[in-house]
């Protein structure tokens, strides 16, 4: 639960680069993004985005595994 809770607090680490990676390649195989370099970039402002809305702090509190 903790490497979750690091990339959802979009903590630098191997849980966030591979969380954004693997992002990143879906949006390219899915032609949203022009390259995998443009998906990851994609992928890691989605994920900052996230960490700054509303949402996840609810999620994150209410969940029964969250101070893990």
């Amino acid at each position: 639960m903790r490497s979750l809770r690091g990339v959802l607090d979009n903590q630098p680490g191997p849980a966030l680069d591979i969380v954004a990676l693997n992002a990143g390649a879906a949006l390219y195989v899915a032609g949203v993004a022009s390259s995998i370099a443009d998906g990851l970039a994609r992928a890691r402002a989605a994920i900052a985005d996230w960490q700054r809305a509303p949402a996840h702090a609810g999620i994150c509190r209410c969940h029964p595994a969250a101070g893990r």
